[in-house]
């Protein structure tokens, strides 16, 4: 194996060296990867008296050939108000040293969801604007690639913050026109009593309730296993959200129990017998959300493990210069999940189910997921709440809309409770009666 000299050599790359690569995983030094970014254009593609669209296109230099998938912009700020950026569910080749124009990043904002439009104001009349963000992606690499990285899902994050020119499509009167629709609304925020009053009423009641109770009753799941070469360990990382139900129980993606076995380049390295995973070396540990101390984490002695549904496997051939079948577990196998049931008393409330006319249903139209997020610099986790539709699909769920693995383990909320959680792309599973509903405590005489 050369896992080792590997690692080395990406040393060799970055400011950094090996064992703080190691150590700051699975979150790459970007610098060694990406090389230069900056946004190129920002251009306004739409506007009406409901929204604004808007195109952010990037360029970047490659410090390295490599392969980006689920590129997203996450805090996007522009002239410091916070918008969404839907991700890029695409794979994206880079060669070393030559310039690449990434694909437009749109962006669609809803007055209904601000608190100001002072920011849209500015960008129009001066026709610039102030872009901060980070650029988050998935990191395509080989199985020596994810070993060297300590994961199983390698990422990157490179900071930007730019002052950029605004392109502004039509005539200066339909700009102008724009403005004077724009400044109305401001100053109709600006004039309430209670400045968000008038957002408050047009922004859904449904998702602020779910945001309120998902930071309380999300986590972030890591589980933590060594793989040995020899005498030589290397431990992988493998994250996933989790959320409390109303029974007490902590649900979350099947594959935090033995996630070597869902991925196909780790599996056939042990198959062949290439490495092994080291005895009594996995440990699930939970961390509610925003909550970085050690101290607030939870261990494996602190819950039981219950793993739910039968795990489908599928026959596939690896990749690399050994070929080999090895039979690779299917994060979508009906009814398929990892409940955790803590040893002490349950106290909080955890996410309400929804009512069984709603589990019914053939088809949802709005529903809510979330996804995960972990500064660089500071280890905090963080959520990104996204909206879409949803639909009965056999004896699971269809997502309207592709997802990546940051949101794998997430419930899946309907305005009247949970139905749900996120098993992969496209995929979710219902949750079973005993894990969905409240317990019924014994009556006291």
């Amino acid at each position: 194996m050369k896992a080792r000299l590997w690692l080395a050599g990406l040393s060799l790359l970055s400011p950094y060296t090996a064992s703080t690569l190691a150590q700051s995983a699975p979150i790459v030094a970007a610098v060694a990867v990406v090389g230069t970014i900056q946004v190129k254009t920002v251009s306004i593609s739409a506007i009406d008296a409901s929204h604004v669209e808007v195109a952010v296109n990037l360029i970047l230099v490659p410090g390295q050939s490599a392969t980006l998938k689920d590129v997203q912009l996450c805090s996007l700020h522009l002239n410091g108000l916070p918008v969404f950026a839907a991700p890029l569910h695409q794979e994206i080749a880079m060669r070393k040293g030559e310039e690449l124009s990434l694909p437009a990043v749109f962006v669609s904002l809803f007055y209904r969801d601000l608190t100001t439009v002072h920011p849209l104001i500015q960008m129009l009349d001066k026709q610039t604007v102030h872009v901060e963000a980070e650029l988050v992606s998935g990191l395509q690499v080989g199985f020596l690639g994810k070993l060297a990285l300590h994961s199983e899902h390698p990422k990157i994050v490179v900071p930007i913050s730019q002052e950029v020119a605004v392109e502004v499509g039509g005539t200066p009167f339909a700009r102008n026109l724009a403005i004077g629709v724009l400044q109305s609304l401001d100053h109709q925020m600006a004039g309430d009593s209670t400045p968000t009053k008038l957002i408050d009423k047009l922004r859904p009641v449904w998702i602020r309730n779910l945001e309120a109770q998902a930071k309380a009753n999300l986590f972030v799941v890591d589980s933590r296993y060594s793989l040995s070469e020899g005498k030589i360990p290397y431990q992988v990382d493998v994250e996933a959200l989790g959320f409390r139900t109303a029974s007490g129980r902590i649900a979350t993606s099947a594959e935090m129990l033995n996630p070597w076995k869902y991925d196909a380049e780790f599996l056939g390295e042990i198959n062949g017998g290439s490495v092994g995973v080291v005895k009594n070396s996995q440990d699930i540990r939970l961390q509610p959300l925003a909550a970085i101390e050690a101290a607030q984490s939870l261990g494996a002695r602190d819950f039981k493990t219950d793993p739910r549904g039968n795990a489908e496997g599928e026959r596939v051939t690896t990749v690399g210069k050994k070929r080999d079948q090895v039979r690779l577990m299917r994060r979508a196998s009906p009814s398929l999940l990892l409940v955790l049931t803590p040893s002490a008393p349950i106290t909080e409330t955890g996410l309400t189910s929804a009512p069984a006319s709603i589990l019914s249903q053939d088809a949802w139209d709005k529903v809510l997921v979330f996804r995960r997020r972990t500064s660089p610099t500071t280890g905090e986790h963080t959520v990104d709440a996204l909206e879409m539709g949803a639909r009965r699909d056999g004896g699971g769920i269809r997502l309207s809309e592709p997802v990546d693995e940051a949101v794998f383990g997430s419930p899946i909320l309907t305005p009247d409770g949970v139905i749900g959680l996120v098993q992969d792309e496209q995929t979710g599973t219902f949750l079973p009666e005993d894990v969905l509903k409240a317990a019924v405590l014994p009556k006291v005489n």
